[in-house]
């Protein structure tokens, strides 16, 4: 298969829909990827995503699942599923925010990442954030676990 030699040799195309009424919000997107010629294995297909969230005035919860499909091979997975959930609290012109993630790891059949992110505005232009990944990338194979921090001071701790 030739590698993309030109701009007319990939293309990419994206649709969404979103809802809002009152405090409650929706979403869906798809987006797909083509090569002239083909996708090579583990390539990018496709993607569907959904998204949801409800403002209580005090707290902003929301959540997105959705699933990426690959040019899998034998040792990869076609389908990737993730989801994430989170809250966002506002404190006038700060607000805290954490998220949950899972995703299923493309390369291999088994594996998960796990991921735990918090954040807080201090300004509309300075947000300090701290998040923990927990990857288990072979979850058959014993001691084969990828954990990685980061938080400040940037970036000797990442």
């Amino acid at each position: 298969m030739p590698p993309v030699k030109a701009e007319d040799d990939f293309r990419q195309y994206d649709i969404g829909l979103n809802y809002a009424a009152g405090n409650f919000a929706a979403g869906l997107g798809y987006s797909r990827d083509a090569k002239t010629g083909g996708l090579v294995a583990n390539d990018f297909r496709d993607k569907v995503q959904a998204t949801a969230s409800y403002n209580f005035t005090v707290v902003n919860v929301y959540g997105i699942y959705g699933r990426d499909r690959y040019a899998g091979t034998a040792t990869s997975r076609a389908d990737v599923p993730y989801w994430l959930v989170g809250f966002s609290v506002p404190y006038g012109p700060h607000s805290l925010t954490v998220n949950y993630m899972e995703r299923a790891v493309q390369r291999d059949p088994q594996g998960r990442l796990k991921k735990v992110q918090a954040a807080y505005s201090l300004s509309k232009r300075t947000t300090p954030y701290v998040f923990f990944d927990h990857e288990d990338s072979n979850s058959h194979k014993p001691g084969d676990i990828v954990r990685r921090r980061c938080r400040p001071p940037w970036p000797s701790t990442c």
